[in-house]
């Protein structure tokens, strides 16, 4: 699939492990964007990639500020 690749809301929950009221709070939030086609949600895989880095990174500065 490659980084050009998309996921339905149910690919993107089964390949990242999530649920799909976690995936649909990140969408509202705003932290994950889709690309509407007709009825049909994808999530790109380079969308979601960049995500969980921004995530990783915000998880990190949060850790450190505790210690």
């Amino acid at each position: 699939m490659g980084m050009f690749g998309a996921l339905s809301i149910n690919g993107f929950c089964q390949r990242y492990a999530l649920g799909r009221t976690k995936t649909y709070e990140l969408i509202g939030a705003g932290d994950l964007p889709v690309v509407k086609i007709g009825k049909k949600t994808l999530i790109r895989v380079a969308d979601a990639e960049a995500m969980f880095e921004r995530l990783a990174k915000r998880t990190a500065l949060d850790g450190e500020e505790q210690d």
